[in-house]
C-alpha cells in the first residue's frame, strides 16, 4: 500500500516538491489545530456536533505519524526485502510483492500501514456519524439543545474505531478483497448522500412549518432555536458532504487507476498524489468548514496577522463573546 525502494524521489524535481509539500504540512498542522480549537471554544453549532468534528479531525495526525514512518522507505534511504521497487496499494500477484526474511524487518512499516488504514476507514465511516448525530438532532427536536446527551457522540466515535479498527488490521494482513473494501467507499458516500437529503428535507420542512403557516407560536423559544439551529447546521454538513465526496471519490478514481495499472507509466506520480490527497486534505476541509461561520472564519485566519490581519480584526473579537453568550442564552431559554 506503499512506494519503496524508490530512488527517484532523491531527484531534483521531487526534492523540489518535497519542500513545497513540507510547507504544506506545516499549514495542515495549523488548519487541523486550529479548527479543533475553534469547534471546541466556540460555540456555533451543537456541542455534540462540534465534539464530534474536533474528534475526527485530530485523526489526521495518526496518519501523520505513520507518513513520517513510511518517509526513509519511500525515499528508498531504507532498503528492504529484494531492493526492487515497489508500488503498490494492493496486488494479488506474488511477482509484485516483496520478499522478506524476517518479518522484524517489516515491523515499522506494518504498524504504518495499520495506523493509515485506521485512519482511512475512520474517515470513510465518521460522515456517516455525523450524519447520525444530526438525525438524531432532527427526531429530538423538541429537546435536543436542554437535554445532555452526550453519550451520542461519545456512543459514535467509539463505534467508528469499533470498525475501523479491525478493518485496518484487515487490510494490512490482506484479509479482505480490494473490491469489498471499495465497497465499503462507495457504501459510505451513498449512505451519508442519502442521509444528508433526508435530514435536509426533514429540516426545511420543519423550518417551512414554523415560519410560514403560523404556527410559530406553538414552538418554545428553545424549540424554535433548536429548528433554526439545524437548519443553519445542515450548511457545514452540506460542505461536509461535498467535500468528503470530493476527496473520497477522487482518491476512489486514483486506487483503482493504481491497484489495475490503467496507465503504467503514471504509477509513481498517481501514488503520490494519492498520498497527498489524503495527507494533506486539512488544508481543504479545514477552511471550507469555517466558512460555515464568519465569527469561524475571523479567529481562523486572524491567527495568521502578517497575512490577513485588517483593521477590523480587532473589533471583531467582542462579536465571538457576544456569539457564545447568545447561544447560552438560547440554550436555557426553554419554555
Amino acid at each position: 500500500m506503499f512506494c519503496i525502494n524508490d530512488t527517484s524521489y532523491q531527484t531534483t524535481e521531487y526534492l523540489i516538491i518535497g519542500i513545497f509539500e513540507i510547507f504544506a504540512h506545516i499549514f495542515a498542522v495549523y488548519a487541523t489545530i486550529r479548527s479543533v480549537k475553534i469547534f471546541l471554544s466556540i460555540t456555533v453549532f451543537h456541542e455534540n456536533m462540534n465534539f464530534m468534528m474536533a474528534c475526527f479531525l485530530l485523526q489526521w495526525f495518526e496518519a501523520i505519524i505513520a507518513k513520517l514512518i513510511f518517509l526513509p522507505y519511500e525515499y528508498g534511504y531504507i532498503l528492504i526485502g529484494d531492493l526492487k521497487s515497489t508500488t503498490s496499494w494492493y496486488t494479488t500477484n506474488p511477482q509484485q510483492m516483496v520478499d522478506i526474511d524476517d518479518f522484524d524487518e517489516l515491523l515499522p512499516l506494518y504498524v504504518a500501514s495499520v495506523l493509515l488504514w485506521h485512519y482511512i476507514y475512520t474517515i470513510l465511516i465518521c460522515v456517516i456519524a455525523i450524519g447520525i448525530e444530526r438525525t438524531c438532532a432532527t427526531i429530538y427536536i423538541h429537546n435536543y439543545e436542554s437535554t445532555s446527551r452526550r453519550q451520542i457522540p461519545i456512543i459514535l466515535v467509539l463505534s467508528c474505531h469499533m470498525f475501523s479498527i479491525p478493518y485496518s488490521f484487515f487490510m494490512a494482513n490482506n484479509r479482505i478483497s480490494f473490491f469489498f473494501a471499495f465497497g465499503i467507499l462507495v457504501f459510505s458516500l451513498v449512505t451519508v448522500s442519502i442521509m444528508f437529503l433526508i435530514v435536509w428535507r426533514i429540516n426545511v420542512h420543519l423550518k417551512f412549518k414554523m415560519e410560514c403557516s403560523g404556527t410559530m407560536y406553538n414552538y418554545s423559544l428553545g424549540q424554535q432555536f433548536q429548528i433554526k439551529e439545524n437548519y443553519k447546521s445542515m450548511k457545514l454538513a452540506k460542505r461536509l458532504v461535498a467535500t468528503a465526496v470530493f476527496f473520497m471519490g477522487g482518491s476512489g478514481a486514483l486506487l483503482i487507476v493504481l491497484v489495475f495499472e490503467l496507465v503504467p507509466n503514471i504509477q509513481l506520480f498517481a501514488n503520490h498524489i494519492l498520498m497527498v490527497s489524503i495527507l494533506l486534505n486539512p488544508i481543504a476541509i479545514c477552511p471550507i468548514l469555517m466558512t460555515c461561520s464568519k465569527v469561524w472564519q475571523r479567529k481562523f485566519w486572524n491567527f495568521i496577522p502578517m497575512i490577513f490581519f485588517s483593521p477590523s480584526s480587532e473589533k471583531s473579537k467582542p462579536t465571538i463573546n457576544e456569539t457564545d453568550v447568545y447561544f447560552r442564552q438560547l440554550k436555557n431559554a426553554w419554555i
